[in-house]
């Protein structure tokens, strides 16, 4: 993996579940746990709480109020998932790429998987990465399209009250999370913008931050459910037990 961390994302309700996939996984990672709601339990990784986000992100707020994806139950830190990818940085800033994925992915083949994206230079990819129609920019990144579940309906939600980005960004971009890749500067530069106030839904904000910033984008499945950079067919990827294909968007 030359110099790139991988992470595992978890919290305490389904962690030691999926804990009995990860701990026979074949490349080195780091678990990062979410104990907000039961502070004695130990991942063994790394343990952080809504409280330390909040203070690390110097972030006061909430979720929207009126924002589209805002879901009963949900704290910010499904809402806001840079806030714990720019923790892991601030307590690792040394690697030149940082992987972080959910604890219900399953990947056949890690070793390819990862060794298929050693020579990608982008700086943020995603499971999807996405465009509105109408933008030109990131060749690499797909428009969204009426074989999407969500057609235009994705960025009527993204971006809305409450994303808060530069004024003049015009170009907005979607992503699926449970998979991302950030080279280490734009993780910087995104932490920076955080720090600074400048917020919103992760899978849309991040992308269209990235774009805005300089950064380039790229996508490890593209708008047919396959891949430009490995044989999916022999490298599988679900999420949930799931093949999310191009269509469940």
């Amino acid at each position: 993996m030359k110099n790139d961390k991988l992470v595992i994302c978890s919290c305490v309700y389904d962690h030691t579940a999926y804990d009995l996939y990860w701990k026979d996984f074949e490349l080195p990672f780091t678990y990062m746990c979410d104990v907000t709601k039961d502070v004695e339990f130990d991942s063994g990784g790394i343990n952080y709480t809504e409280e330390e986000i909040r203070s690390e992100m110097f972030f006061d707020g909430d979720i929207p109020e009126r924002h589209p994806w805002k879901h009963q139950g949900r704290n910010i830190i499904w809402f806001y998932a840079f806030f714990r990818m720019g923790l892991f940085y601030l307590k690792h800033p040394g690697f030149n790429n940082y992987w972080f994925m959910d604890n219900d992915v399953k990947i056949e083949q890690p070793e390819q998987f990862i060794k298929a994206f050693e020579d990608n230079d982008a700086d943020f990819l995603a499971y999807y990465v996405f465009k509105e129609k109408t933008v030109q920019s990131q060749p690499l990144i797909p428009n969204i399209d009426d074989n999407t579940t969500s057609k235009d309906w994705w960025f009527q939600r993204y971006p809305s009250p409450g994303d808060i980005m530069h004024d003049d960004v015009t170009e907005h971009f979607g992503s699926f999370f449970p998979i991302v890749r950030f080279s280490n500067k734009f993780m910087n530069g995104l932490l920076t913008e955080t720090r600074m106030g400048y917020t919103g839904y992760s899978e849309g904000w991040v992308p269209t931050m990235v774009n805005k910033l300089g950064g380039k984008l790229d996508t490890i499945f593209n708008n047919k459910g396959t891949s430009d950079h490995f044989d999916h067919k022999q490298v599988k990827v679900t999420h949930k037990n799931i093949n999310i294909d191009w269509s469940w968007l």
